[in-house]
């Protein structure tokens, strides 16, 4: 680990776990590349964590009433430094949102419900509206994204 990231492990619940594993799952089938959770909160934030602010606080409660984030699975993850902050931003964020003291888990599962939430509607849409090239457009541009190492902060 290098100064310019930050190690994190957590006790996440088997619901949680899935959660996590099938977004990196997404990812990599969405960047055509293996894909780690860390790179998938890196990439999730540079795309603009604020989104998150806009779902209503009983969408948030909801989500983490039926995804408890304690659990029994140790998950680690190597995120940057820029990414942990914009991540604890979030969960105190999301915590007033919901009027609930968050922890960085809490805030991870609400940012993989996201991610997990906006692709399968991106896809939705995609599919109804039969724009399959729009589709492999933004997959591209994600790919492209990755390459980077640049973070973009809003």
């Amino acid at each position: 680990m290098t100064e310019d990231t930050r190690a994190y492990t957590f006790e996440v619940s088997e619901t949680l776990f899935r959660l996590a594993t099938e977004s990196v799952h997404l990812r990599s089938n969405e960047t055509k590349r293996f894909q780690t959770l860390g790179g998938l909160v890196n990439a999730r934030v540079a795309d603009g964590i604020s989104a998150l602010g806009d779902s209503d606080a009983t969408t948030l409660k909801t989500h983490l009433s039926r995804i408890p984030t304690k659990g029994p699975i140790k998950i680690s993850l190597t995120i940057s430094k820029t990414s942990a902050k914009s991540l604890s931003e979030a969960k105190e964020r999301l915590g007033k949102i919901i009027g609930e003291h968050l922890t960085l888990g809490d805030a991870l599962s609400l940012l993989l419900f996201d991610y997990i939430a906006q692709a399968k509607a991106d896809r939705l849409i995609a599919k109804a509206l039969g724009d399959e090239a729009r589709l492999e457009r933004d997959e591209s541009r994600n790919q492209t994204r990755d390459n980077s190492n640049v973070v973009r902060l809003r």
